[in-house]
């Protein structure tokens, strides 16, 4: 019996969400990314997003991505979604464009059948797109994005349909909320008042001169090999084994991150009037959030120790439903996760802070050789107006070149949850951060040390001696280590002091 599998995926996802620094248009974006891959794809079959969630051929719905599983039977039905559910998303959310593509097979479903899936949805992506907003050239435009106009705000800024809306989707209602995002998030019923609108509000929940936020990105490990290897092991059985894993881990990783806040928030005890957090995706085994810059670090602890747990928990009924020879070695631990950090001004150009946090954590996946990857982080505070990619901003800001010749790197990441031999403690860091916070002495030798090894390690000695012999807690201190990081070109030696001082500077 023939089946299709049709998938579809959002172009450019983070491009449509960040391409403005205006943070009501970013969490409206969110909102109608998710409502393209719920609702609307739900009315496309004629039932309500609830029972979408239900149906067995639903294998995901999550974070700018839909895969669902036609059969022979439903022919017809997959015919006109591929036809009219691009139309339908424009009219939706102009500024969204769609990717689909369908694989037909007659066998049971594979990989192999997600893998091909997966390079036609590329090919689709390179295809050029129709442009859906024709204006004469008499027409004002706006002067965001050189859309047409169609709207104009209370500030005298011209509106294009894009930003109307998003700041729709973002204008919600409390009694009849849409914003599933902030459910999935807090747990609990969601007060406008409460929620952030504007990123500088974010930061005055700290205090009104405090500015900095935090952009993080949390994507987990390894799961494309382990559904290759799922797909072998299950054989027929992996096509009613796919959609439950699916939920399953969308489920984990919503809990995950509305348990790692409810916890930051115990032990911070923040202003409860206005929430320090902005949720954007939620979905699959992405996260990608804003934060306030202080919590950003214990927050990502929290949330990949919840991930790694609820996984685990919530995997184990399957491996009792599915007692197959391999599968329990599988997924019996549950997944691991990495994330990565950028820290930056509220009034940074904030598209560059989304890029660097996914740099970071395709970075953090790098840097370390395990098999399975085990949960890391990668931060960064940005300094300058400087903007590329990771290995250049390392080698430009993350590494001491004296005049001697000598090298000393900054970059002691990444920071692992549960580390082993070498590897760097996300707890000890936070530690470490906590002993020093309230020495200013301390801090100061501190800075004056890596000043000194600026100019030459025989001062950096004697302050290192001198700051050992009047303060005992740096006795404990890592100041030099063997460099860490798998690019040893030329930088043999590194230190965790700038990362402390970092977090310092922001708490």
């Amino acid at each position: 019996m023939k089946q299709y599998l049709y998938g579809a995926t959002v172009n450019g996802i983070q491009g449509y969400i960040f391409r403005t620094d205006k943070l009501v248009e970013i969490a409206g974006a969110s909102v109608l990314v998710k409502q393209v891959c719920e609702d609307l794809f739900a009315t496309m079959l004629n039932i309500t997003s609830d029972e979408l969630r239900q149906q067995k051929g639903l294998l995901l719905s999550a974070a700018g991505n839909i895969k669902y599983l036609f059969t022979e039977e439903q022919h017809d039905d997959v015919k006109r979604v591929v036809r009219e559910f691009p139309k339908r998303v424009v009219e939706f959310a102009p500024g969204i464009t769609l990717s689909q593509a369908v694989v037909t097979f007659d066998d049971l479903l594979k990989e192999e059948h997600l893998h091909q899936l997966e390079e036609n949805l590329k090919i689709q992506r390179n295809k050029a797109g129709s442009v859906a907003d024709f204006a004469e050239q008499i027409q004002i435009r706006s002067r965001q994005t050189g859309n047409p106009a169609i709207e104009i705000d209370h500030d005298k800024r011209y509106l294009d349909k894009e930003v109307v809306a998003k700041l729709k989707a973002a204008d919600w209602e409390e009694i009849n909320a849409t914003n599933n995002i902030w459910t999935d998030f807090y747990g609990r019923q969601v007060l406008k008042k409460n929620q952030p609108f504007d990123l500088e509000k974010i930061c005055m929940t700290k205090s009104i001169d405090y500015s900095w936020i935090a952009v993080i990105h949390v994507d987990g490990n390894g799961l494309g090999n382990l559904l290759m290897k799922t797909s072998n092991t299950l054989g027929k059985d992996f096509a009613v084994f796919l959609p439950k894993f699916s939920r399953l881990l969308d489920e984990a990783t919503k809990e995950a991150a509305s348990n790692a806040f409810s916890t930051t928030k115990k032990v911070y005890k923040f202003d409860k009037k206005m929430e320090p957090a902005r949720p954007i995706i939620i979905g699959g085994d992405d996260l990608t959030i804003i934060i306030r810059a202080d919590l950003a670090v214990y927050f990502t602890k929290e949330y990949l120790m919840e991930f790694e747990r609820l996984t685990k928990e919530k995997f184990k009924p399957l491996c009792t439903e599915f007692p197959e020879k391999g599968l329990g070695t599988l997924i019996e631990q549950g997944l691991t996760a990495c994330a990565g950090i950028a820290i930056i001004k509220y009034n940074y150009p904030f598209h560059y802070g989304v890029s660097l946090a996914e740099d970071l954590c395709a970075q953090a996946k790098n840097e370390q050789q395990d098999s399975p990857k085990q949960s890391s982080l990668l931060f960064h505070k940005v300094l300058s107006s400087f903007v590329g990619d990771f290995k250049e901003l390392k080698d430009r800001e993350l590494t001491i070149r004296n005049v001697k010749g000598e090298a000393y790197s900054l970059f002691y990441g990444p920071y692992y949850l549960h580390p082993s031999g070498d590897k760097s403690n996300i707890g000890d860091l936070l530690e470490k951060v906590k002993s020093v916070q309230g020495n200013n002495a301390l801090k100061s030798g501190l800075r004056q040390w890596l000043a000194a090894l600026d100019d030459s390690r025989r001062q950096a000695d004697i302050l290192q001696h001198r700051l050992l012999a009047k303060h005992g807690e740096a006795k404990e201190f890592t100041f030099l280590a063997g460099q860490k990081s798998t690019d040893t070109t030329y930088v043999l030696e590194v230190t965790p002091i700038a990362d402390w001082l970092t977090l310092n500077s922001i708490n």
